[in-house]
């Protein structure tokens, strides 16, 4: 019609046509089957994971990579809220769920349980990636699990876990006893363990509270590496929109005629690292004490410890018989000593950036 109209101006735009044509055809290339976003997205993490891999460690860089164990459903909205609640934008979390058997019956188990425990997190709407594992005992998998977990620099840190639930039934366990073990074997093989205390009604009570309400988060501290390390959780958690308006305690002992001085090497410490929080000083750690002082808290940290494969707070005491009196707690130990108070020019790249400044001083020099 163009042409019939006015031939001259025909010619024209067809001849702009079949140039454009044959431009695009000979510089868009072939078309690819991997051409998608998604392929976009791998290709960038794969170069920003080479990336990283060249870079010098830094206590600076510590993220948090958690591996929640999760047997059931019904508690799987809680610990992936908590680990949301940690990783918040920086960090990631599996949720790993070990199912018993082997061989081609179990092949077919895990698929199923993968789809299950993938509909399970988009209903909570949990970022979590999903793992499904088959085995006959859970202590067997486990440290292949922690070991295999990961690609180039990263790797689990942190293993994270209901109180006496997820290692201890399900497979060939053997209750308390199994469960420790199988803490021991994580925490051998490098992991923090982190274990969460909590049920309905205490994680109600939680989600009840107005996030403009003032909350204590209670951390019972030592200076140790564990103590460290429950402070940096804590920390980490006050950024979500729950606790945003949350105070972190830091809670130490000491004698009544050195609160002072106590109470100021704690403020300079927490200066150091750079946390916000309050230090309180207790004359005595016991349960008594905890009790008094963080049961109307929001949250609680502390130590504990196992030995002949019975589990304790710091104090010694029973933590059967304290947990039940205490809001959703968190129990900590930390197999990596985190150095909060490292700058960015301390460690092997503060040795480097020494180095470096010398090697140019002494060029100027000569």
């Amino acid at each position: 019609a163009m042409i019939a109209i006015d031939v001259s101006t025909g010619i024209v735009a067809f001849s702009i046509i079949f140039a454009i044509y044959q431009y695009l055809k000979h510089y868009s290339g072939p078309a690819r089957w991997a051409d998608s976003r998604r392929s976009y997205f791998l290709q960038k993490a794969q170069e920003n994971i080479r990336a990283a891999a060249f870079e010098k460690e830094h206590d600076r860089d510590w993220r948090p990579v958690i591996l929640a164990m999760t047997r059931e459903s019904k508690r799987l909205h809680q610990i992936m809220g908590f680990a949301a609640w940690v990783e918040g934008t920086s960090g990631i979390t599996s949720a790993v769920r070990i199912i018993k058997g082997q061989g081609v019956k179990a092949a077919l188990e895990r698929k199923e349980a993968t789809r299950q425990l993938s509909s399970d997190l988009l209903q909570i709407k949990s970022t979590a990636f999903p793992l499904v594992l088959s085995a006959t005992d859970i202590s067997e998998v486990l440290p292949t699990l922690v070991q295999s977990y990961g690609i180039g620099p990263f790797k689990a840190n942190t293993l994270l876990v209901n109180w006496l639930d997820d290692l201890d039934k399900g497979l060939s366990g053997l209750g308390t006893v199994e469960y420790a073990r199988n803490l021991k074997s994580a925490f051998q093989q490098g992991l923090n363990v982190i274990i969460l205390d909590t049920d309905l009604s205490k994680w109600d009570r939680l989600q009840a509270k107005n996030s403009s309400e003032h909350q204590y988060v209670d951390v019972w501290w030592r200076d140790d590496a564990t103590g460290n390390f429950m402070l940096l959780v804590a920390y980490l958690i006050t950024r979500s929109e729950i606790f945003k308006n949350s105070v972190i305690r830091m809670i130490a002992k000491g004698e009544e005629k050195d609160v002072t001085q106590i109470t100021e090497h704690l403020q300079k410490h927490l200066e150091d690292i750079r946390i916000d929080a309050e230090p309180l000083v207790v004359q005595e750690i016991d349960q008594e004490t905890i009790v008094q002082i963080s049961s109307h808290s929001s949250m609680v940290f502390m130590p504990f410890r196992v030995k002949d494969y019975r589990f304790s707070d710091f104090s010694g005491g029973s933590l059967h018989r304290l947990l039940p009196q205490l809001p959703l707690t968190v129990l900590a130990k930390a197999a990596q000593d985190i150095d909060l108070e490292a700058e960015p020019d301390e460690g092997l790249l503060g040795d480097l950036a020494f180095a470096s400044d010398a090697l140019e001083s002494a060029q100027k020099a000569y």
